[in-house]
C-alpha cells in the first residue's frame, strides 16, 4: 500500500471489481494470469477498464493484433497497461511504420527510453530491410 495508496480509496465492489472482471474477461485470461498480471503491475487495480484499459486493448486489435496475442503480450509484460496510448503507443507505433518496422517492434521495446528506442529504429530498419 505504501507502494500505490490510490489503492486505499478503493472499493472493491464499485471500482476494483468491475475492472478487474471486463480485463479477464476481454482477453480471455485464466484466474492465474489475472493474478499474475495484478502481481508485477498493482496500479492496473486503480485503473478504469472503459477510460483507461479498453482504448488500449482497441488499439492493439485495430493494429492487427489478435485478443490471443494481446493476451500473450499483456501476461508476459504487464506493464503494457501502464504506457499511455496516446503519448507512448501511437507514437512509436506510427515511428515504427514510418520505416516500415511491424507494430510489434514498438511493443516488444515500450519499456526503453525515447533515445534508445530511436536508435532501435535504426538497427532494427536495418535488419527488417536486409542490412
Amino acid at each position: 500500500m505504501v507502494r500505490h495508496p490510490a489503492l486505499l480509496g478503493c472499493r472493491y465492489d464499485e471500482n476494483l471489481a468491475p475492472s478487474l472482471d471486463a480485463l479477464q474477461a476481454r482477453l480471455e485470461l485464466r484466474d492465474d494470469e489475472l493474478q499474475h498480471v495484478v502481481l508485477r503491475l498493482p496500479q492496473v487495480l486503480t485503473y478504469n477498464f472503459a477510460a483507461n484499459l479498453a482504448p488500449k486493448l482497441d488499439y492493439l486489435e485495430r493494429i492487427g493484433l489478435s485478443t490471443a496475442e494481446v493476451r500473450g503480450r499483456v501476461v508476459r509484460l504487464p506493464a503494457l497497461l501502464g504506457y499511455s496510448l496516446q503519448h507512448r503507443y501511437e507514437p512509436r507505433i506510427a515511428r515504427c511504420q514510418a520505416v516500415g518496422l511491424p507494430a510489434t517492434h514498438a511493443l516488444d521495446r515500450m519499456a526503453l527510453s525515447e533515445e534508445r528506442f530511436a536508435l532501435s529504429l535504426h538497427t532494427g530498419g536495418a535488419r527488417a530491410k536486409g542490412g
